[in-house]
């Protein structure tokens, strides 16, 4: 009985040795999939941290943040056609903070006869790394108590990016006000944005 019992541990621990990636070891492969390494993580901020890696070529992970975003049009007034508004925002997201530039690019706004607004917009949040971009329709609630203010509730598809969120999906939720008289965009952003690449083991 004893000796069949080892029989069934050792190429288990064999197993957990060779998932590890033995590290010390001159031969082995720096970038194996599935193979866990120590190295220096570099988040898309531009932060970085030591820890652990998981290659993990070809396959997704996802992120999800958790950004306050403030944008404001050059000139500070709307005048109802395409505008371009700029800013910065900051947060966190799964695996540490994430700041860096904002540009959003409202391409149609249409007042409708309930006093709803429609816009056509985009938003490109750029980090050290790459940049991710999202895009879509929304409609606005005019807002009571602030002329000229609307509140900006909206679910907008992740459409791809660049450099490390080349192929990134998923969808972002904005909840804040867009101010047309004052010609500014405030709001809280969440979701989540999903990519393939290199990840910190957990």
């Amino acid at each position: 009985m004893a000796v069949r019992l080892t029989l069934q541990i050792v190429p288990a621990l064999a197993f957990g040795l060779v998932a590890i990636g033995c590290g010390s070891s001159p031969t082995a492969p720096s970038a194996s999939p599935g193979v866990a390494e120590s190295a220096l993580f570099a988040f898309g901020d531009g932060s970085s941290t030591n820890g652990t890696l998981a290659a993990r070529p070809g396959r997704q992970f996802c992120e999800y943040p958790d950004l306050q975003v403030s944008a404001s049009v050059e000139g500070g007034v709307l005048d109802g056609g395409p505008a371009l508004l700029v800013g910065s925002f900051s947060g966190v997201h799964r695996y540490g903070t994430m700041a860096g530039s904002v540009a959003v690019d409202v391409s149609t706004q249409h007042v409708l006869r309930n006093r709803h607004l429609e816009i056509m917009h985009q938003h490109t949040l750029t980090l050290a790394d790459g940049a991710f971009i999202a895009a879509g329709r929304s409609l606005l609630r005019p807002l009571s108590n602030r002329s000229g203010g609307y509140r900006l509730r909206a679910r907008l598809p992740v459409t791809g990016g660049t450099k490390i969120f080349l192929d990134a999906q998923g969808e972002l939720h904005l909840d804040g006000i867009f101010d047309r008289t004052s010609g500014t965009m405030q709001y809280r952003l969440t979701g989540e944005i999903c990519r393939t690449g290199l990840v910190p083991v957990e």
